[in-house]
């Protein structure tokens, strides 16, 4: 005959029981109040919140019960925060699967040094064994928690109220909008654009009447710079004190002549 014993402590509840057929439901644990999920009938006190985040520097560090995040990074922070002296505790990370059991992917001790933090505690936790990315597309959920014991003899379980990680799918990352190539920023260096003008092809459907020139024009191509910068001279195509045959209904294309009557090539 099983008995059931039923005490509060602190505003914490710790529920016992006698043997047992099967495991309490870790939906059903959830949703008890300041009891943390076990993987046997025997639930625990809360030990602290296990605080997920990117770095364990600043005064301000960026800690929360849930991290989202589309490219693994290759380690987080963890906190244990608000937690009672304890002989020794463990990092658990687990992935959250659907049904009553969890995957375990991961674990290591807190070193004496971690533990004597005070009211809390931060380590890192690698993040190496869990994929780069997420293919499915479903979002991936994975916890950290802090298994610790109050005393040597590795009696009084106590489980922390655990942080999230969730690995969302890359298919829904958002994609970058393209650079302008129009918008310039503080540094013109880092932004230059060359860019190359040329004629392909000109055709000579008149030529002007002037006394002694024939059927022959003497063309050129002034090109003038302006904008920021010291660079505002002009430029002489095909170059100074030359010019390109311009001969009546001929059309340019490749071939572009110049006042010694030699291919200079087309104007760029």
């Amino acid at each position: 005959m099983s008995r059931t014993i039923h005490l509060l402590l602190a505003g914490l509840m710790v529920l016992a029981s006698g043997p047992a057929t099967a495991a309490t439901p870790k939906d059903a644990i959830k949703k008890i109040p300041g009891v943390a999920p076990a993987r046997t009938p025997v639930l625990q006190l809360v030990n602290g919140h296990a605080l997920v985040g990117t770095r364990c520097s600043g005064e301000f560090p960026d800690y929360d019960h849930t991290m989202k995040f589309f490219a693994r990074p290759s380690s987080i922070c963890v906190r244990w925060d608000d937690r009672d002296p304890v002989a020794s505790a463990v990092w658990e990370l687990w992935k959250d699967k659907p049904g009553p059991v969890d995957q375990k992917v991961a674990s290591g001790p807190l070193p004496t040094a971690v533990l004597a933090g005070g009211t809390h505690s931060t380590f890192d936790v690698s993040l190496a064994s869990l994929p780069q990315y997420n293919e499915t597309d479903t979002s991936q959920k994975y916890f950290v928690k802090v298994v610790s014991r109050r005393k040597a003899d590795a009696t009084d379980t106590q489980v922390s109220v655990r942080g999230t990680l969730v690995h969302q799918p890359k298919s829904a990352e958002p994609k970058p909008q393209p650079a302008d190539p129009y918008v310039c920023g503080p540094s013109p260096d880092q932004y230059v654009r060359m860019v190359g003008l040329t004629v392909p092809q000109l055709t000579v459907n008149q030529t002007t009447s002037t006394a002694g020139d024939g059927d022959r024009d003497e063309l050129y191509i002034k090109v003038d710079r302006k904008g920021p910068g010291n660079d505002t001279g002009a430029k002489r195509l095909p170059a100074d004190d030359d010019y390109y045959e311009a001969k009546q209904s001929a059309t340019l294309t490749t071939t572009w002549t110049n006042k010694d009557q030699k291919n200079v090539g087309r104007p760029n």
